[in-house]
């Protein structure tokens, strides 16, 4: 049973997903790959919504250039290791959340080795090639995976079931060439926000979540495409 506590902190949330609801959302460890700009409001999101545990995982350590999206990171937490400066606001946010933290660079042998504890695994990432490292991992665990990115005032989210067969790289075409990319912190909001109803469709079931589309959104319009992908019949997933 929810406690006390529990039923006040999460009353007007209760309204929309219920006492069911708010358990299964209790219950579930979700792994956050990367914790800049995505990360960061993932954190913050999943910290306020009551999830039962947090995994992090990152190898950076918070620079000035970050603070202007990476908002659970705070100037006091420069040359401080990501994963440990997230892991302190999400405990001061809900003290309930457990939190486990993984300062080490993410890689199949990495990856391999925590993602079996998540129940379902968030693409919090800045470059396509640990991207694919990570759908890889995630497609052998058959762990749901929700990929978004940002560029500028656009972004995209796409939820990944590999019981379904799919994989991000079978989803889309050739990925682009890593790069710093420009970032408007209000468009990182808003896509981290699509990721994480998503996020709460796929545990809850209140709704039926968008698999095997592309979500896209400009907010500087505002615009929002949902675009229907194809599996590659000659992809070997991951």
């Amino acid at each position: 049973m929810l406690s006390t506590e529990e039923l006040r902190r999460y009353d007007r949330q209760l309204k929309v997903i219920g006492v069911e609801g708010q358990k299964k959302i209790r219950n579930t460890k979700v792994l956050i790959a990367g914790v800049g700009g995505l990360g960061s409001f993932y954190s913050i999101l999943l910290a306020v919504l009551g999830v039962g545990r947090i995994i992090l995982i990152d190898f950076d350590k918070v620079e000035l250039s970050n603070l202007n999206r990476q908002v659970i990171h705070w100037t006091s937490d420069i040359d401080y290791p990501k994963p440990f400066s997230a892991q302190r606001k999400i405990k001061m946010i809900n003290p309930h959340v457990e939190v486990t933290t993984f300062y080490t660079k993410i890689t199949e042998e990495s990856l391999a080795r925590i993602i079996n504890d998540a129940d379902i695994v968030l693409d919090g990432l800045d470059n396509w090639e640990t991207r694919l490292i990570l759908d890889k991992v995630a497609y052998r665990a058959r762990k749901p995976l929700i990929h978004a990115g940002v560029y500028g005032f656009e972004g995209q989210v796409v939820p990944i079931n590999p019981k379904k067969g799919e994989c991000l790289k079978c989803l889309l075409p050739a990925p682009p060439k890593s790069e710093k990319i420009p970032i408007i912190p209000c468009a990182v909001a808003m896509i981290a926000s699509i990721v994480i109803s998503e996020f709460i469709k796929i545990i809850t079931g209140i709704s039926s979540p968008n698999y095997g589309k592309m979500i896209i959104i400009d907010i500087s319009a505002p615009e929002v495409l949902v675009i229907d992908l194809r599996k590659k019949e000659n992809c070997i997933c991951s």
